[in-house]
């Protein structure tokens, strides 16, 4: 990346991050910091809800009720497989991954 797009890059991700902090409640904000530290490369998360409300000490049901609002507010993506879930952070949110990867999915 050039300097430019960094620095516009680097604000953007800046912007989302104060966005976050100032819309999301508690428990929102909880299960998406869980969710940011357990994603796999290009924001895969494969962790079932019981596990997460396990590691977050949040409830079952509310984390379900959780990430269908992470989702509706526009911080993840959910996909089914069969019966599984499987998430993903939003590239324009956070990424983890190549620059080049990242570039392609924007």
């Amino acid at each position: 990346l050039g300097p430019d797009l960094l620095r516009q890059y680097v604000a953007e991700m800046s912007r989302v991050s104060n966005k976050a902090v100032k819309e999301l409640t508690e428990g929102e904000l909880r299960v998406f910091n869980y969710m940011l530290g357990v994603m796999d490369f290009e924001n895969w998360i494969s962790i079932p809800q019981k596990q997460m409300a396990k590691e977050v000490g949040i409830h079952p049901v509310n984390v379900s009720k959780i990430v269908k609002r992470l989702k509706e507010k526009g911080y993840i993506e959910i996909y089914k497989k069969g019966r599984e879930n499987f998430y993903r952070i939003r590239p324009e949110v956070a990424w983890k991954g190549t620059e080049r990867e990242h570039l392609k999915v924007l």
